[in-house]
This record gives structure tokens, sequence and C-alpha cells, in this order.
């Protein structure tokens, strides 16, 4: 089933990037739930259907760097650059963790951060 799942979480990712919506809905439950922390709560095919066609932008493209199975529960994370409103490229990096029922998806929790740079910590010596 691990790698059944793993098939599925790669179908979704392919379809956002090909703005695919029915083929990412065909590949949920009726019931599902999408949260988007921080932002949305989305509940049920036809509300997801209707919140993925409000957004304005250009489909997303995923570069995935981990890819886990653990029973029912699938998490993905890597990063993620979009087109934003005003033309922009924009950076992201996500954590999806997926549940399912066999072999449909219930439940979506999508951790998205923008990154706008990021600075390396290192500890330095001070001279003593």
């Amino acid at each position: 089933m691990s790698d059944k799942l793993k098939e599925i979480v790669q179908k979704v990712n392919e379809a956002f990037t090909q703005d695919k919506t029915e083929e990412f809905l065909a590949l949920c439950r009726d019931d599902i739930t999408w949260r988007v922390v921080g932002d949305t709560v989305v509940k049920g095919v036809e509300n997801i259907r209707t919140y993925i066609n409000s957004v304005d932008c250009e489909p997303p493209q995923f570069t995935v760097e981990n890819l886990i199975v653990e029973g029912e529960t699938a998490i993905a994370n890597g990063e993620m650059t979009m087109t934003a409103k005003n033309g922009s490229l924009e950076q992201y990096s996500f954590c999806d963790v997926y549940r399912f029922s066999g072999e449909k998806i219930v439940e979506l929790t999508s951790y998205i951060v923008k990154i706008d740079s990021e600075k390396e910590y290192q500890i330095s010596k001070s001279a003593s």
C-alpha cells in the first residue's frame, strides 16, 4: 500500500502543476477536508473545486524532497514556485500531510511558508 499512496501523492502534485483540478479531485473522497494552515479550511470536493478556481495565480511547480508513507498517512515536503498576481516569481517551502481511507484522500493539511531569504546561522567564536 505504501507504494500506491506515494503514487497518489505524485499524481496530486502533477495535477496541480498541470492545472488539472479534476484529476486531483478524483483522488479525493467527497467529504475531504483541506486545511491550509494559518489561511483556509475547505470541506468537500465541490467547495475545494470552487476554492481552487478562485485562486488567481499560475499553476505551481514542485520539487519534492521527501515523500514518506506510514500506514494511512503520507507526508511530502519540498520547494514550490508560483507566479504571483503581479507577475513576480515567488518561492515557498511546503509540507503536505495526507490522510487516506483506502486509496482516497480524506484529509490534506498544507503548511506553506513564503521564502524571502534564508540566513544560515553560524556560531562564531569570540576571541578571549
